[in-house]
């Protein structure tokens, strides 16, 4: 497709369905906003883990994209990276290239009912190195069955196998 129409499809897309990532996507400002407040916590935390949720997950890439932090492990959750429109976007900005460096292992974790994450892999577009999971997030085990539930952060941190992989980092 056309590059205009792409970016059409994405922004209305995104403004209907995914209101806080259209915000991220296409506001200039809050988008350079939110990824100072993570690059500030970068710089002063050296996390060895960086867990991000949701829209996090697009923060997170991002900053570690544009800037040469050293991250071990790399954990997204409920990530929209990989829906078509948002990744189509991505590639205009970064000239089709979305692999990150500095990051050694990336885990990406996705419900199949999750609406944002949407059972869409990450290895592949964001290269080689993303290792994609699909699990069910503990909130839909516990309540009634909503789109909400699938994709809570909460569920997704609750899961064993996610536990089990930070907890097996942290033990190293």
């Amino acid at each position: 497709l056309d590059e205009k129409v792409l970016d059409a499809i994405t922004k209305f897309t995104t403004k209907h369905i995914l209101s806080d990532v259209y915000i991220y996507l296409y506001d200039q400002v809050t988008r350079l906003q939110v990824q100072q407040r993570f690059i500030t916590a970068m710089d002063l935390y050296k996390p060895e883990i960086v867990i991000a949720h949701s829209l996090g997950s697009v923060v997170a890439w991002d900053a570690l994209k544009t800037h040469n932090y050293q991250v071990p492990l790399l954990i997204t959750m409920g990530c929209p990276l990989a829906l078509p429109f948002v990744q189509a976007h991505q590639q205009l900005i970064y000239k089709q290239d979305l692999t990150i460096t500095g990051v050694n292992n990336w885990q990406n974790y996705m419900d199949p009912y999750d609406i944002v994450a949407s059972n869409f892999k990450l290895n592949g577009p964001y290269g080689a190195l993303v290792q994609d999971h699909t699990i069910v997030n503990e909130h839909n085990t516990k309540f009634p069955y909503t789109p909400s539930n699938a994709h809570s952060a909460v569920g997704y941190l609750a899961n064993p196998e996610i536990k089990n992989m930070v907890a097996g980092y942290l033990t190293k």
